[in-house]
């Protein structure tokens, strides 16, 4: 399968001409980089011209500097994702947030999730043990908006904290409407 995708990328990349932009960290990170020794020979040459990037990153780095938000929340409380920490995009998320509220908090003890895989999906006690530190202080007050940049990690805040998180992405679009 790793195959396949990259072939598919190179694709529709034109050949590595155009950047495929994927819009969840942990997939950004495994076709990114981990996905290469599962490749054949012809494949990883391939891979090794391909850019691969996560949207969060992309979105600032080529869409915020030429959008103008309308109107910027209070305070917006974000989760970091563990694959986007590996992939050096919490700079990027919290560029995002910053441009949608004056204040943007980033709990202490924002963490892993727990959700990747089916275990999280599947037994909700892994998520609820995983985020019960950040959910806790996510608690302590109250928030404008509840982003994220992984819808996995969204669904396992929403379930520990019952707050309405959502994508960072989401939200830029709708405050640039």
């Amino acid at each position: 399968m790793a195959n396949r995708v990259v072939e598919h990328a190179w694709a529709w990349s034109g050949g590595g001409r155009l950047p495929v932009v994927v819009d969840a960290p942990a997939c950004a990170l495994g076709l990114g980089r981990d996905v290469a020794p599962y490749l054949t020979e012809a494949n990883r040459e391939l891979h090794e011209e391909l850019t691969v990037v996560d949207a969060v990153s992309w979105a600032a780095e080529q869409l915020l500097p030429k959008l103008a938000v309308a109107g910027q929340l209070g305070a917006v409380v974000l989760h970091p994702t563990c694959a986007g920490r590996a992939l050096g995009a919490d700079e990027a998320l919290e560029r995002i947030a910053a441009a949608l509220a004056r204040e943007v908090v980033v709990p202490e003890d924002a963490g892993c999730c727990g959700l990747a895989g089916e275990r999280g999906v599947l037994d909700g006690r892994l998520t609820a043990a995983a985020c019960r530190p950040e959910a806790e202080e996510v608690a302590g007050r109250a928030y404008d908006a509840y982003l994220s940049g992984s819808r996995f990690c969204e669904v396992a805040l929403e379930r520990a904290t019952g707050e309405p998180y959502e994508s960072v992405l989401v939200a830029l679009e709708r405050a640039t409407r």
